[in-house]
């Protein structure tokens, strides 16, 4: 299961001096190696290439997935918020405590959340803190801006709503059956938001909190729901995954996969793109769904289990995805996104977040301490 680190609140202080040192890539750092052509899959209209790694940088430990800008890109990890540029290098960093945590942003401000409950809206220029809101309990996963409010969900079971500019705490919403921490808020059709408990998914009002829809998932929600067109898709333990009407909440259809003696696969967050969704699992399978049907279009095997989102570059017509940190081969892969062919898999140490696409442009986080850049044009 996808673990996010926990993270603690301290006192923030931008530290424009301190420099976290780039380190120029060099074996064994990263090996790229030759992929194994698994699964259901057609031959491959992607010409054969392999990614460079620009640089690495230290940032402790890192676990959640990159908020990626035009100027820069910002991860949580170790006891800070950093801004790396397209160098590598470290415009500002600001200490929080222990984190590893995902961060928002919006044009002006980049969000993250604290074990002790308490929420930062920190400057995307300096690092500064704009405001800070203390809430009921950890925050684990990246806040969601929609409209005026910054959507925020607690380990105590409640789901808060901020005002955007200043913090403060607008309403708050109860979720009866827990919450895993593992789904992170996402915008809603029409000004909503989708918020997941453990084994429900809740359509809200970001403006008010009030509850437009609720409707169990038949299991445990692990991934961060998405809106696409007129329809939810959610996944997770047991739940599968699950096509919602975005207006009303019922269910369209659901993709399962195992039997009796194996149980049911965990699918982690889901990627929807056109008429196609890309899901990978616990199991080492790669789905490409059909988003009307839920059919298979293609599935393929990975080197590893697979629970954070996949990105999806389409100028390349590649998706791009991690393999979890425990198990042996944790790597960082690229399949051809049409058919599900393997273009390479490139090994890394200690992957749980997801890729970020940005300018031609891939960056990773891992739990070993390093935040990577990689060239994938």
């Amino acid at each position: 299961m996808m673990l996010l680190a926990l993270l603690a609140l301290g006192q923030f202080t931008p530290l424009p001096g301190k420099k976290p040192p780039v380190i120029a890539p060099k074996p064994p750092v990263a090996t790229p190696t030759p992929a194994p052509q698994g699964g259901q899959a057609l031959p491959s209209d992607t010409t054969p290439w392999q990614p460079t790694l620009l640089w690495r940088t230290s940032v402790k430990r890192g676990e959640g997935t990159a908020a990626v800008g035009k100027e820069a890109a910002y991860v949580a990890g170790g006891s800070a918020v950093h801004r790396f540029n397209s160098e590598g290098r470290t415009d500002w960093s600001t200490e929080i405590g222990p984190t590893a945590a995902e961060v928002t942003l919006d044009a002006r401000r980049v969000y993250v959340g604290s074990e002790r409950g308490t929420v930062y809206a920190l400057d995307r220029a300096n690092g500064a803190v704009a405001w800070k809101a203390t809430l009921g309990s950890t925050v684990r996963m990246a806040p969601a801006v929609v409209g005026d409010r910054l959507v925020v969900e607690c380990l105590d079971n409640y789901v808060y709503g901020l005002e955007l500019l200043t913090g403060t705490i607008k309403w708050k919403f109860y979720r009866p059956d827990g919450s895993l921490g593992y789904a992170a808020p996402a915008a809603g059709p029409a000004g909503s938001v989708l918020v997941c408990g453990e084994s429900t998914v809740y359509r809200l009002s970001a403006t008010t909190g009030e509850e437009t829809w609720r409707t169990p998932l038949g299991g445990k929600a692990l991934g961060t729901p998405v809106l696409s067109g007129e329809r939810v898709y959610v996944a997770g333990d047991g739940a599968g995954v699950v096509a919602l009407d975005a207006e009303t909440g019922e269910r369209r259809w659901r993709f399962r996969v195992g039997d009796e003696k194996t149980g049911p696969d965990w699918f982690g967050a889901p990627l929807v793109v056109g008429k196609t969704l890309y899901v990978s699992s616990y199991r080492r399978n790669v789905y490409a769904l059909d988003t009307t049907s839920g059919k298979v279009k293609w599935s393929t095997k990975v080197l590893g289990p697979a629970l954070a989102r996949p990105a999806l570059d389409e100028k390349r017509n590649v998706l791009y995805l991690s393999s979890l940190t425990y198990k042996d081969n944790p790597t960082l892969t690229a399949l051809n996104a049409r058919t599900g062919v393997s273009v390479w898999d490139y090994k890394l140490g200690s992957l749980q977040a997801a890729p970020a696409l940005a300018g031609g442009r891939l960056y990773l986080a891992s739990t070993n301490g390093y935040f990577y850049a990689f060239s994938i044009q």
